[in-house]
């Protein structure tokens, strides 16, 4: 018996034992093919939906409801050699007075012209009262470039609105905005450092303008970093930098001289200090005391 006969005859024989054999084969490949596709395909998701919110954005300072300098983007792009990009971040409203369709809950974007380094695409200029806004709020508010819009924001400050003794008046800030374009994904329209499946409302305007309104000049509460040379850790030169150029300022803190006493006063914007600077101070070991003036007019 030759070789090709008895393997002929052990198929023969044994055909119902190979079929299952085979078949088992063919729907592990096909099992194991269609999970490399789909998970491909879900990173390339993952992938595109990263780049749509952040853009070339690879690093983001955050101060929150804290304001900062602007003037520490530029430190970061002199120090660093990377982009950087001041932003005042807010809440607001976005309602079209013609149609009374709301959005309640929108993204208020300060930026300037170093936010367009970050965006894949071109990103029309804005001027002084015009705003971009993301294509969503656009479908959503039924407008198109050169309709105007109404903007409520939320009039955040030095001092926390949740104080008891905070002002109750004016505490958002109203303003009527002409749409100079429509922010699409390569506008970074869709731009948020939140983890939130939900594409988010945005309505960019100017830094400078919006700045001026809501009385917070030279005033930033994010700072977005781009890419650094390769093979430099950017979250190093970051923390390195701040440290560098932080101010008391910064922190809403400021120090002045009574007199001819030489005494300092170490005074918060936000009319509490930090316990966390408190306790900086008292490691400090110098004489020092504690005073309260909640309730005192300057």
């Amino acid at each position: 018996m030759t070789v090709f006969r008895f393997i002929s005859n052990s198929l023969r024989y044994f055909r119902r034992q190979h079929l299952a054999v085979f078949a088992a084969t063919v729907i592990a490949a096909a099992a194991l093919t269609g999970a490399l596709i789909i998970g491909d395909s879900v990173r390339y998701s993952l992938k595109r939906t990263v780049g749509e919110r952040l853009g070339k954005t690879r690093m983001a300072v955050v101060s929150g409801s804290r304001f900062i300098r602007a003037r520490l983007a530029h430190d970061l792009e002199s120090a660093t050699g990377t982009k950087a990009a001041p932003v005042l971040l807010l809440n607001g409203i976005a309602i079209n007075p013609q149609t009374a369709e709301r959005f309640n809950t929108v993204q208020v974007l300060g930026i300037d012209p170093a936010f367009r380094d970050f965006a894949p695409g071109p990103q029309p200029a804005i001027g002084p009262g015009e705003a971009l806004v993301s294509l969503n709020v656009a479908q959503r508010l039924k407008l198109v470039n050169g309709d105007q819009f109404l903007l409520r924001i939320e009039k955040t400050g030095l001092i926390p609105v949740n104080v008891i003794y905070s002002r109750d008046e004016g505490t958002s800030l109203a303003l009527r905005l002409t749409v100079a374009g429509i922010a699409g994904d390569s506008a970074l329209g869709k731009f948020s450092l939140r983890n939130n499946q939900a594409a988010p409302g945005n309505i960019f305007i100017s830094r400078e303008f919006l700045a001026q309104q809501m009385e917070l000049d030279s005033l930033v509460n994010l700072i977005l970093v781009a890419d650094s040379p390769a093979g430099v850790s950017l979250e190093t030169q970051v923390r390195s930098v701040l440290k560098k150029h932080w101010e008391l300022r910064d922190a809403s803190l400021r120090i002045t001289v009574e007199g001819e006493t030489g005494i300092f006063d170490l005074t918060s914007n936000r009319i509490f200090i930090d316990d966390t600077v408190s306790s900086l101070i008292t490691k400090l070991q110098v004489p020092h005391k504690k005073i309260l003036t909640y309730l005192v007019n300057r």
